[in-house]
């Protein structure tokens, strides 16, 4: 097996994060990566340097959640300004990552559901992302997540109710996001917002 290491930093809000190693083997495996960029057009090479180098290029979830299937242990993910249709729950297992957005006003994960007028959930739509570990997301949009099942309980945007999981959220936009039980846009047991605005969240 030969071992390769990429040693770099990369500053988002607060966060610092420095050397990345790659492990790559003679046939298919799985390298796994300290700092991820995702983007929605480029040539995607693992893991990314930037957003004009992005490892994981899409307009979907498939693109976000091939990053997160990649990322080690406390790894940030980089998602680039733009749009995203979230068709499937992003499922971020037991790691624990930062996910972290250009700014809230650009990049946006859509879980899709329709609206009414007044902005109340009608139809259709998916929870946009769910974890058991630790997660700290920064300046991203969340909206028009739904989620649909009443047992168990569950989270129209952010479901993060680990037992000892703790969900930092920072600079953060939610909006219409729904549920038919409790947790309109987050549901977490630990929990610590900052900066964020919630707009028509409802359960």
């Amino acid at each position: 097996m030969a071992r390769s290491a990429r040693r770099f930093a990369a500053i988002s809000t607060s966060v610092i994060v420095a050397a990345v190693l790659l492990v790559g083997a003679s046939g298919p495996t799985r390298a796994t990566a300290s700092v991820l960029w995702v983007a929605q057009s480029g040539t995607a090479v693992v893991p990314g340097t930037s957003c004009t180098n992005p490892g994981y290029v899409g307009t979907t979830d498939v693109a976000i959640q091939a990053a997160i299937n990649n990322a080690s242990s406390d790894a940030v993910i980089h998602i680039c300004k733009g749009t995203y249709s979230i068709g499937a729950t992003l499922d971020l297992g037991s790691t624990p990552l930062t996910l972290v957005g250009e700014r809230a006003s650009t990049t946006i994960l859509d879980g899709g559901s329709t609206l009414n007028r007044d902005g109340s959930w009608a139809s259709g739509g998916v929870q946009i992302l769910k974890t058991t570990a630790n997660l700290t997301v920064q300046t991203l949009t969340f909206r028009r997540g739904h989620y649909a099942t009443d047992t168990p309980s569950g989270a129209g945007a952010i479901d993060a109710y680990g037992t000892s999981a703790v969900l930092t959220v920072t600079s953060c936009s939610f909006l219409n996001n729904s549920t038919v039980n409790r947790g309109g846009a987050i549901r977490a047991r630990n929990l610590t917002v900052t900066n964020s605005t919630f707009t028509r969240n409802s359960a």
